[in-house]
């Protein structure tokens, strides 16, 4: 063949090379918003390029009602974040917030701590910074100081630590006379992600970090239900779970020795506009560490726009950094209870996507 006519081909077949590539989008990091239009996140695999599934608008707002619901208060007195109760001095008051998907916070009153008697209550992390407040009802009563030290654990479970230092983390309690935060001393408890200290009067109390310095708040990761931190143990195991009955159920299960040791898992899953997400470890990062067996995981695609999907054209994949590359990992697809299982042997970031089988 004359090399005019190769040099021609060959700069064609680049052409069009360049031309698909730049139609294609990066996966969505799982914090960002949903995307406006109908963009299609297209990434290439072993066996050729899949579609990552997108998240149908209408779901979004379902998702997002449950959540308000979720985060609302449940009665007069309570909720995922505020807690009261009435104190006298001859018995133990605990006011607890939380869940053990947030992370548990508590005020604990032994006998004879508080020698008045009313209604206290416990606000923790209700807005985007860990920060909150241990007051009395009647504004009388919150001027008494304790009788005794009392005890606190406050939890940062969900907290955004990706340019701090954990170590550098304390609770502080606010001096309303001098206008300034107090260190309270603090004990970290790095695997429960939980702050323990005492305190001997009412007031505002702040999770707090320095940096040159300055005193800085330790900021939330996004509620929803789409994140979870959870301890699991390598002799008992757990469950982590996401998603409610309206949305669809994602959950991951370790079963006891499933891992080598006791691990601190962060997992991440359909927060944006796609069908993708992160299982992480955080001791050890999202990757580099197989299971001892692998774990069971049923992903839920109840919010996926399934317009002009054929469901047996599910595949999940998963992100090898090592080859820089996208790979298929065998599944079931649950057409009835619109799930797709797989065994997973180690943390990484996952898709949820449509193509080749």
């Amino acid at each position: 063949m004359n090399l005019h006519y190769v040099r021609l081909i060959s700069t064609i077949f680049l052409a069009v090379l360049l031309t698909v590539g730049c139609h294609e989008q990066p996966l969505n990091s799982g914090y960002d918003n949903a995307p406006d239009d109908a963009t299609k996140t297209v990434v290439h695999t072993t066996l050729g390029p899949v579609t990552i599934l997108n998240v149908d608008p209408a779901m979004q707002i379902a998702a997002a009602n449950h959540r308000d619901q979720h985060l609302s208060k449940s009665d007069g007195d309570s909720s995922l974040f505020y807690d009261e109760g009435d104190i006298k001095a001859d018995k133990d008051l605990k006011l607890e917030v939380g869940d053990a998907n947030i992370g548990k916070s508590k005020v604990e009153f032994k006998k004879n701590d508080f020698s008045h008697s009313g209604t206290l209550f416990l606000n923790w992390a209700e807005n985007d910074v860990y920060e909150g407040e241990v007051g009395a009802l009647d504004p009388r009563l919150e001027e008494q100081p304790f009788d005794n030290a009392v005890k606190i654990k406050m939890s940062f479970l969900r907290a955004d630590l990706a340019d701090v230092d954990e170590e550098s983390i304390s609770l502080y309690m606010f001096d309303e006379a001098t206008q300034t935060w107090e260190a309270l001393a603090t004990k970290l408890k790095q695997d429960k992600r939980e702050l323990e200290s005492t305190i001997n009067r009412f007031g505002k109390i702040a999770v707090l970090h320095e940096e040159d310095g300055e005193l800085l708040p330790v900021y939330k990761l996004e509620d929803g239900l789409f994140f979870s931190r959870k301890l699991i143990t390598a002799k008992k195991g757990g469950k982590i779970e996401l998603g409610s009955n309206e949305i669809g159920k994602t959950k991951i299960e370790f079963k006891k020795d499933d891992l080598p040791q006791d691990m601190m898992i962060q997992f991440e899953w359909a927060a944006g506009g796609t069908l993708d997400g992160l299982l992480n470890n955080l001791e050890f990062g999202p990757h580099g560490l197989n299971f001892n067996k692998p774990v069971k995981v049923e992903i839920s695609y109840q919010m996926a726009d399934m317009t002009d999907i054929d469901e047996d054209d599910l595949v999940f994949i998963y992100y090898n950094d090592i080859l820089d590359e996208w790979e298929l990992i065998p599944s079931t697809i649950d057409t009835k209870k619109k799930k797709v299982k797989v065994y997973l042997e180690h943390f990484s970031r996952y898709a949820l996507a449509h193509g080749r089988r």
